[in-house]
């Protein structure tokens, strides 16, 4: 068996072109779908809290209780929605930032988890958020920076 040698090296991430527009990219297609997957997270936190409670880690028993999970909701959307908005635009460093930046929050509410009930297998979907939201960083970064190159 004799090796064939290779005329061109496989692209790399760095060399693949971008002349594709930004609405179909990839990167930029799951952040928006994950801006949507946020936006149904808050909705059903305000419309249903004290079943969203349950699921947060932190259950609600009624009444005022309830209200802190609206918060938590209201909060889950509006990251959403900013998230669609620029992913919309193409805005592609905010939305990077962003995603970073929103890596953050999983961890405070793990905190108040852990103080409030303790550890428990809840922590798991956190920690999926702060994994979910630190690559999607990663990812919109490495897009950005590879789109600057070819400018």
């Amino acid at each position: 068996m004799t090796d064939v040698p290779m005329t061109q090296p496989l692209p790399s991430l760095a060399t693949i072109p971008t002349n594709r527009p930004f609405w179909r990219e990839p990167a930029l297609i799951f952040a928006a779908l994950s801006g949507l997957a946020f936006v149904a997270l808050g909705l059903r936190a305000v419309a249903i809290p004290l079943t969203t409670s349950g699921g947060f880690g932190l259950p609600a028993l009624g009444g005022t209780d309830a209200l802190w999970v609206q918060v938590y909701g209201s909060r889950t959307m509006l990251l959403g929605v900013i998230a669609i908005a620029l992913a919309a635009f193409g805005n592609i460093p905010a939305l990077a930032l962003m995603f970073g930046v929103g890596a953050a929050l999983p961890f405070f509410d793990m905190a108040l988890i852990v103080g409030q009930s303790g550890p428990g297998p809840i922590l798991f979907r956190h920690a999926a958020y702060v994994v979910w939201l630190g690559l999607g960083a990663l990812w919109l970064w490495r897009l950005h920076r590879q789109r600057s190159r070819a400018a």
